[in-house]
């Protein structure tokens, strides 16, 4: 947290994000697992609340800790833990138009960067605004995890970028 406060965030396409809040309709924020401390250190001051899909293996847990400690309301499960209860929450919370849920599509266990579907088919299948964020920054550790996660490093420059997702027929595409 105390290396956060050195760092300065500098926000790329924030008109998606924008036009998205708009709509009036609960909003996706889908991104890799591997960028996820960027994003929480952008979203922690956001304003708005935002829920984030959390595992609920025991590695995840003290993610989830930092990400409530920040704001972040959490639901617990995943693709390979209490999936079904997940589901039911995310139906439920894509209800309220003013929803706004933060999901890495290549979790709890990968493969990096390639999408799980299911969160994404219940947000289409609910109206939802699905937009693609990433995060970077100009100096950051990579950890030897599975999904080479990164964290920045004092005084860095974080870098958010928002894209619509966009949908070709019956195929998904993140880019990000």
């Amino acid at each position: 947290n105390v290396v956060v406060l050195t760092c300065s965030i500098k926000v790329h396409n924030p008109h998606f994000l924008q036009q998205a809040l708009k709509q009036k309709r609960p909003v996706m924020l889908s991104f890799w697992h591997e960028r996820l401390v960027f994003l929480a250190c952008y979203f922690k001051n956001w304003g708005l609340p935002i829920w984030a899909l959390s595992s609920k293996h025991r590695d995840s847990e003290l993610l989830g800790l930092i990400l409530k400690s920040w704001g972040f309301k959490l639901i617990k499960g995943s693709s390979s833990r209490g999936w079904l209860s997940a589901t039911k929450e995310l139906v439920s919370l894509f209800k309220d138009s003013n929803t706004n849920v933060a999901i890495t599509h290549d979790g709890p266990k990968g493969p990096p960067r390639m999408a799980k579907p299911g969160s994404l088919k219940i947000a289409i299948k609910n109206n939802v605004s699905i937009l693609c964020v990433s995060g970077s920054s100009s100096s950051c550790w990579t950890l030897n995890t599975w999904d080479k996660i990164k964290l920045p490093k004092p005084f860095c420059k974080i870098h958010i970028s928002f894209a619509p997702l966009y949908l070709k027929g019956n195929d998904i595409k993140v880019f990000n």
